[in-house]
């Protein structure tokens, strides 16, 4: 009898097994995963990117009860309002007809651009903007949204009908400045509630302050070039300040203090192509309509350099600046020809770090840099970070007088064997 059991059981269970549905790659393929999942600062809504793969993405807005308000497809990256009236998110062209047009090797500058989405949660009500290239919500206040245009092609009707008629004028005409990474974008700043736009040329870099009504950009200027420089706006009074203008300047880690009293950046305004970049450090602060610099690579502590990569942040409180200090590049010898330089690449087997992770890191090794502070209300500069203890942790969100320094390089060769990420 249970031997009898015995052999029932087993074979029930090979019938079981025999049911179970084999995997294959198809239905993979259906998986779909959650990416982006964002909550409204009031708790009531949810957003999320449901993501296929291979195929395009869908945005989900889902109330706090699962309560589905709205589905889109090719839409991505969505982000609430401070005060959760609004949602804005990505609207992309279907990945079959960029790839489609890729395969017809139609040029980049050719192919459809994104578009900003803007859903009212209150009204339902959907606006889009086309020719998206970037867009920036304030982190703690509402009714605005800044986004950057990428360049609109004109169409060959539209140009026949502009261009002169007499064949026999040959006029010279100046060629126009066109948006690009180095001459910018169009800057559109975007009132959420009046559905109110303006526009600002050849932006480059823009940000908001966290918590103060006060957004930042630099520009490089007009048609002519002329206004370039780093500009505050005033949301709250809608007033514009030029408080920095040196022609063909780089600008680079625009950053407020959280109540958006003070504003500093870092500036590159040599032309030439030296190797050793002059960088420069400006702070503002409220009331002001000028600039004070900070400091430049001629009063930087000794073998140091001012940083462009650097974190430029301020502590909570408002009395230090944080931002990075560099070791001086390796200058390359500008004076060979090609077939001169030798690339020789060379490793050894007691080195901290493995040649593949060098190889990797490379990027981030030449433009790495090192905590430093000023503190406004001592006056003083404190370098923080350096060569031998690169990595540096604030406390206090940055308000505390001490930092908790440490380096990994005497434990990364064991690390080789041991497999501890440090």
């Amino acid at each position: 009898m249970k031997l009898f059991f015995t052999i029932l059981l087993f074979v029930g269970s090979i019938t079981v097994y025999s049911q179970k549905k084999i995997l294959t790659h198809s239905d993979i393929q259906m998986w779909r995963t959650i990416n982006n999942e964002k909550i409204s600062t009031d708790g009531n809504y949810v957003v999320y990117d449901l993501q296929r793969e291979n195929s395009d993405s869908q945005l989900i807005l889902k109330t706090s009860n699962g309560e589905t308000i709205l589905e889109y497809d090719r839409a991505s990256n969505g982000q609430f309002s401070y005060d959760s009236n609004f949602l804005a998110f990505t609207i992309k062209p279907s990945s079959d007809s960029i790839n489609d047009m890729k395969r017809r090797k139609v040029k980049k500058d050719k192919l459809p651009k994104d578009s900003l989405a803007v859903f009212n949660m209150r009204t339902k009500e959907l606006v889009k903007f086309p020719n998206l290239k970037s867009y920036k919500l304030p982190e703690e206040w509402s009714g605005y949204v800044a986004y950057l245009l990428e360049d609109v092609k004109e169409t060959k009707a539209s140009k026949s009908k502009e261009s002169d008629s007499t064949s026999t004028e040959k006029e010279k005409k100046k060629k126009s400045k066109k948006v690009s990474k180095k001459n910018g974008y169009h800057l559109v700043v975007y009132d959420l509630e009046k559905k109110e736009r303006d526009t600002f040329n050849y932006i480059t870099n823009y940000t908001f302050a966290k918590k103060g009504k006060k957004m930042a950009f630099a520009s490089t200027g007009n048609e002519d070039n002329e206004n370039e420089g780093v500009y505050i706006l005033d949301v709250k009074t809608d007033k514009l300040i030029h408080i920095f203008n040196t022609p063909k300047s780089k600008y680079a880690k625009l950053s407020f203090s959280e109540s958006g009293e003070r504003f500093a950046f870092v500036v590159d305004s040599d032309t030439t192509k030296v190797q050793i970049r002059p960088n420069e450090i400006y702070t503002w602060h409220e009331g002001s309509t000028s600039v004070n610099k900070l400091l430049d690579n001629t009063n930087t502590p000794d073998g140091y350099l001012v940083s462009s990569d650097g974190d430029v942040t301020f502590s909570e409180d408002e009395t230090k600046l944080y931002f990075g200090l560099r070791l001086p590049p390796v200058i390359k010898d500008t004076t060979l020809l090609k077939d001169e330089i030798v690339n020789v690449e060379v490793w050894t087997y007691n080195e901290p770090r493995l040649y593949t992770v060098q190889e990797l890191q490379v990027k981030n090794d030449t433009i790495k840099s090192f905590k430093t502070v000023y503190n406004f209300k001592l006056d003083k500069l404190f370098q923080i970070g350096e060569k031998d203890f690169p990595n540096v942790e604030l406390t206090d969100k940055g308000n505390a007088q001490m930092a908790l320094v440490n380096t990994t390089t005497p434990y990364e060769l064991e690390s080789q064997w041991t497999g501890r990420r440090l």
